[in-house]
């Protein structure tokens, strides 16, 4: 058997050998090495780190958890040494060491009474027989309702909404488009068939007896009135409206807007956005304790243009989106056709060269020239003057071959209609340039010297139109003219008999009329907070009658007098 000796000379014999030399490999050719390389010595003899052991415990076979220190170095198996009665059992003085250090453990915890209070717990915490467990509740499982049956399409099933089976080519025929305002019918309308709003046949009748006595006068076209300007504007500042001035004439928007030219009756007439006509007897209330209104539809797109003739006093006349120009006759009682377009080309305006001839502006940018005479509704000369569409034409009172046309092309053109060609592009007598689009331009009633523009760069222009050929813008007035989608376009107009007076609608607030004078000033602001509570895009002045009317977007007409 070893001793103890022969253990420590091996471990000193270990230590003194020395490790190999190795030549370590060239890199790269042409390298050498000057050294040999030598090898780090292989450390066979680890340390052991302390750590903790479990052990089983003599008494109580539990596991014990134990931690090694000051473990010597092994570095050597350890030698076999023999009990005290000198018999070999096979275990070494390190075995002997570690196992009196957990009797020592173990000896110590049982002083303590760890174990037996470990043992004590375990016991505890035992659930005992007769404790029962507490069960979850159980959930209800939610019954289904049985599924409802499933809707089938009536469509697909070939069937109609009452169940019945389709015919087999029902599905063949072309589809309709239904136009949900068509044209009226073409040829002369009876009025009293085409009443609308909840006009009576007994209005009707009202008003056709009561408009007999405006017939009768007969008033020239450029009649001027001399009555001062001072004087004038004090007898419009004089003028008042009240309740029963305000009336709702038509039931949409307001397109247009005139006043018959009699001094024995105040007649209004107003057009909307959907063909209807409103002819309102300001005057009736009173008489008659009604609102004086009847209410026709002769056209079914919006009546853009309204006018009485100046040469018949019986004869109202209207142009329409749809494509057709109306008069309206008080005595006949019909609603003849004067002009149709073929492809119901949008009219925008017209204007009278002759107590019988029309000019008529068009989207496309044509110019027709009607004669109401004829039986046929066509025009007898058609002219291509814009490319773009129109808004205005006005006709000059002293030479009727002499007519000013606004477009969306941003100009205000003068034409003789001598030198206009059918076929090819005809040449204006001048053109007058805007920054953007107009809503209207019209010659000054009198002597057509001027031409009142409105255009929607914010400005109202007047030009010096005494040289056709060659017209010179005098003033430039600023005027908000955004009125929006849902209000109509401003048009400054003229006096009927007077050239150094128009009015425009105003944006400003409170609600107003504004007139202006020739100048370019501002020289009166129509308002009443009371009675005028919204814009009136269209205004129009009483050619024989101190009265001045304004209309809304709701259909309704304010009447100062």
């Amino acid at each position: 058997m070893p001793t103890s000796a022969n253990f420590s000379m091996k471990k000193r014999k270990a230590a003194t050998l020395s490790p190999p030399v190795v030549t370590s490999k060239r890199s790269k050719k042409g390298d050498e090495d000057t050294k040999p390389k030598k090898l780090e010595p292989k450390d066979y003899r680890k340390r052991l780190i302390p750590r903790t052991t479990k052990m089983l415990d003599v008494k109580t076979e539990e596991k014990i958890s134990v931690k090694e220190e000051n473990i010597p170095e092994i570095q050597a198996p350890l030698a076999v040494h023999a009990d005290e009665n000198g018999i070999d059992n096979g275990v070494s003085s390190y075995e002997q060491l570690r196992l009196k250090n957990l009797q020592d453990n173990a000896d110590f915890f049982a002083k303590l009474g760890i174990t037996e209070m470990k043992t004590e717990i375990k016991q505890s915490t035992k659930p005992s027989k007769t404790t029962q467990l507490k069960s979850k509740p159980v959930k209800k499982e939610k019954t289904k309702a049985p599924p409802e049956p499933r809707r089938t399409s009536l469509r697909i099933a070939k069937m109609d909404p009452d169940g019945a089976p389709l015919p087999e080519d029902y599905f063949k025929q072309p589809f309709e488009p239904v136009e949900e305002h068509p044209r009226k019918p073409s040829g002369p309308l009876e009025m009293a068939e085409y009443l609308g709003f909840n006009s009576s046949d007994s209005e009707h009748e009202d008003l056709l007896a009561k408009m007999k006595g405006c017939f009768k006068c007969k008033i020239e076209k450029s009649t001027e009135d001399k009555t001062s300007f001072d004087s004038y504007v004090k007898n419009l500042s004089n003028l008042k409206i009240n309740m029963e001035r305000v009336a709702k004439v038509v039931p949409n928007r307001v397109f247009s807007l005139d006043i018959h030219p009699t001094n024995t009756k105040l007649i209004t007439a107003a057009g909307d956005k959907w063909g209807f006509l409103g002819i309102w007897d300001v005057m009736a209330g009173r008489e008659f304790q009604t609102d004086g209104v009847v209410v026709y539809t002769p056209h079914s797109r919006p009546i853009n243009c309204l006018k009485f003739s100046l040469h018949k006093q019986n004869q109202l006349y209207s142009c329409s989106y749809d494509g057709t120009v109306r008069c309206c006759d008080l005595q006949k009682s019909v609603f003849d056709e004067i002009y149709s377009t073929p492809d119901e080309v949008l009219l925008k305006s017209f204007d009278f060269m002759t107590a019988d001839t029309l000019l008529v502006a068009q989207q496309d940018g044509c110019i027709a020239m009607v004669d109401t005479r004829t039986s046929r509704s066509t025009a007898e000369n058609l002219y291509q003057l814009h490319q773009k569409s129109l808004r205005s034409v006005s006709v000059h009172p002293l030479q009727d071959n002499i007519f000013c046309t606004s477009s969306t092309d941003a100009t205000v053109c003068i034409w003789d209609i001598r030198k206009l060609k059918e076929k090819g592009k005809s040449q204006s007598l001048d053109e007058l340039s805007h920054d953007k689009t107009i809503n209207s331009a019209y010659f000054s009633p009198v002597t057509g010297n001027f031409i009142l523009s409105t255009s929607l760069d914010d400005r109202i222009r007047i030009f010096n139109s005494e040289n056709l050929s060659d017209c010179k813008k005098e003033h430039s007035i600023i005027h908000d003219n955004h009125t929006g989608r849902w209000l109509t376009g401003f048009r400054a107009t003229w006096h009927p008999t007077r050239e150094d007076l128009f009015t425009v609608g105003s944006m400003s607030r409170p609600r107003q009329i504004d007139v202006y004078g020739v100048n370019g000033r501002k020289v009166l602001a129509m308002k009443d907070e009371e009675y005028l509570g919204s814009v009136c895009s269209l205004t129009v002045l009483g050619r024989n009658q101190d009265v001045m009317v304004g209309a809304n977007s709701s259909g309704k007409l304010h009447v100062f007098k």
